[in-house]
């Protein structure tokens, strides 16, 4: 399936699937001086297969807010693209995954600036368990065209056991000296010595490690708009992995 949007002045949207078509394709314009809002959130039974690609076009000082999330799927791919074609766009980019048992993710994020003065902020961070596995392929492209652009790529991942992997392959592209840009990739595990400073306090480790969790992720859903909706599936996800620890 092929939706596409042109967005005007000041939109919002959430979009959450559960057992739909296995196939998304979401084709997005934001027009001059609009902006958009985008969650898009996979809620899948964990024996379902589920692919989307998501490309936004930001015009003339658009600016774009997409927060993309994964709890569910034993296999999950997204392709997403973000196009700063014009002056003065700008956009702040999340992603959020969680996998449990052997659920895999292939995330890959691709953000183009290809005019002057334009922004792009990305931060992704997953947590797996058990024997999951994902992989985040996230690049920057700022073309000759991009003077004055400023880009930042941030991924994180919490890894609660062993036999969890993640690969994660940051990347940038420039073709401007005039520019600003970073990119940063991490894996940490819960820390022994923050669970012993919980038992210490009466906290068992599988609430130590809910509270670690839920604080690791909260900044990436903390302010959206759509918290009383996807708030309770993000804490019944963290249950239940924690719970398994």
């Amino acid at each position: 399936m092929k939706t596409k949007l042109i967005a005007a002045n000041t939109e919002e949207q959430l979009i959450i699937r559960t057992a739909e078509e296995t196939e998304s394709c979401f084709e997005i314009t934001v027009g001059e001086n609009s902006q958009f809002s985008l969650t898009y959130f996979e809620n899948r039974n964990e024996n379902e297969f589920s692919e989307v690609t998501i490309t936004i076009t930001l015009k003339k000082n658009a600016h774009l807010d997409i927060m993309t999330a994964f709890a569910g799927s034993r296999k999950s791919k997204l392709k997403l693209k973000v196009i700063h074609e014009e002056s003065g766009s700008s956009s702040d980019q999340k992603t959020l995954f969680f996998g449990d048992k052997s659920q895999n993710f292939d995330i890959e994020s691709t953000t183009i600036l290809d005019a002057p003065d334009t922004t792009a902020k990305i931060i992704a961070k997953g947590v797996l368990n058990n024997t999951a596995t994902a992989s985040f392929d996230g690049s920057i492209h700022i073309t000759h065209n991009g003077k004055n652009a400023n880009a930042h790529l941030n991924e994180h991942t919490l890894l609660l056991s062993s036999g969890a992997k993640i690969n994660a392959v940051p990347a940038l592209k420039i073709a401007n000296n005039q520019v600003q840009a970073s990119h940063s990739a991490s894996v940490t595990r819960v820390d022994d010595e923050h669970l012993f400073y919980c038992g210490a306090r009466g906290i068992d480790e599988s609430s130590a490690t809910k509270m670690i969790v839920e604080g690791f992720l909260r900044e990436l859903y903390q302010g959206s708009n759509y918290i009383e909706k996807i708030e309770p599936i993000i804490l019944s996800k963290i249950d239940q992995i924690t719970n398994k620890n």
